[in-house]
């Protein structure tokens, strides 16, 4: 058991200041990337959605307007509640919401589907902007 020495030592003391600093800094950074992420990982496939979907390019094209629409919107929303509930409770709201988005957006056999896949992603996104840069700011 650590006595309240330890946990001083452990949170202030030279090293390990540093490496839980760094630790916290790395954890809430990763909301951040999942954004960046979702937004871009597909743009390299949008011939093959669009030929599979039998679209044009400005339908396809809209799928990363809709995300980024709705992912820059939502945080008006979850801002406030992030203040009210919690970081946490937050993010763990919010990432079932894009994880829907994702399953409806692959899983997409026309592009209604695929838009209303991203805009769902969007909205889960949103909040990892939110709690993110919250976390990000503390530390």
């Amino acid at each position: 058991e650590l006595s309240e020495d330890d946990i001083l030592y452990i949170l202030y003391g030279s090293k390990g200041w540093r490496y839980n600093r760094f630790l916290i800094t790395f954890l809430a950074s990763l909301p951040l990337f999942i954004g960046i992420f979702a937004t871009t990982i597909y743009l390299p496939a949008f011939t093959s959605i669009r030929d599979y979907l039998d679209v044009s390019n400005t339908l396809i094209s809209a799928s990363v307007s809709i995300c980024s629409v709705s992912a820059g919107t939502t945080p008006l929303i979850y801002g406030p509640l992030c203040d009210r509930f919690g970081r946490r409770t937050l993010l763990l709201f919010c990432l079932p919401i894009f994880m829907v988005g994702c399953f409806l957006a692959g899983g997409a056999f026309n592009i209604f589907m695929l838009l209303g896949g991203r805009f769902i992603m969007g909205l889960g996104m949103g909040a990892n902007a939110v709690a993110g840069l919250g976390a990000m700011a503390d530390v």
